[in-house]
């Protein structure tokens, strides 16, 4: 990427389909650096964006890509956020606090980092869930991605939930 070019939010298309499939490998091969049993990308990514594209349809989601104007090739992704509605079954939470915006998954091109896109993604999947009524957004991140306990503290996102984990012997 040469220039910072403006950068523009849209809802995913069909033809955004090979570049998201390849971003979400990409994510997975940085997830797998970190937790070694998850699928290899290649392995999982098409079936994985099949499934992120039925949340968003089942429950008021969305794919939203970042996307810039290179002169040379077009319009290029440079990152994607899906999300969807969730709703809390627990009968400790309050009725009017049970259904909350769901962060299933972000990511951005490593060449186009640091530049405020995952913000821009971040901000877009928020106003989406706020117009829907939504006053809360959670999203869940392996423990060991300190990137994204960074990034999502920055972006005002607060810790209220830790999920451990035990990897047992199959027997």
């Amino acid at each position: 990427m040469s220039g910072r070019r403006p950068v523009r939010v849209r809802e995913a298309a069909p033809e955004d389909e090979e570049a998201l499939t390849a971003m979400v490998a990409a994510l997975q091969e940085h997830e797998r650096r970190l937790a070694p049993w998850l699928r290899p990308g290649r392995e999982m990514a098409e079936r994985h964006l099949a499934h992120l594209r039925r949340r968003a349809e089942e429950r008021e989601g969305r794919i939203f890509v970042a996307t810039a104007e290179d002169p040379a090739l077009g319009t290029t992704l440079l990152g994607f956020v899906a999300c969807h509605v969730e709703e809390e079954p627990q009968t400790e939470v309050e009725p009017g606090s049970r259904r909350y915006g769901w962060i299933a998954e972000l990511y951005v091109v490593p060449e186009a980092r640091r530049r405020g896109i995952a913000r821009i993604l971040v901000e877009r999947a928020c106003t989406h869930f706020a117009r829907r009524g939504i006053a809360r957004v959670d999203v869940a991140y392996l423990d060991a991605n300190r990137e994204a306990h960074e990034t999502y503290l920055q972006l005002g996102f607060t810790p209220h939930y830790r999920i451990v984990s035990r990897r047992l012997e199959r027997r």
